[in-house]
């Protein structure tokens, strides 16, 4: 499943709540939406340079980083 989405909606009919993008063949990145932000799981090569550098709290967790999208928006 290339550029493929699987979404987990929300009860109340917002926006999912969990999705699983597939970016291509060897790249997958989870985002759970979450109360103040979005939680993403991601790999190393699929972080962006925003997340490469820590401007967003990063932590890394064995082979996957995990990033936390505020819905607050700051300056980019």
């Amino acid at each position: 499943m290339k550029g493929g989405v699987v979404r987990i909606d929300s009860p109340t009919g917002q926006a999912p709540i969990i999705a699983l993008h597939n970016l291509a063949d060897d790249q997958m990145a989870l985002r759970i939406r979450l109360p103040g932000g979005m939680l993403k799981v991601k790999t190393y090569r699929e972080l962006r340079d925003r997340e490469r550098d820590r401007r967003v709290p990063v932590m890394k967790i064995g082979a996957v980083y995990l990033t936390w999208w505020s819905n607050k928006r700051n300056s980019r």
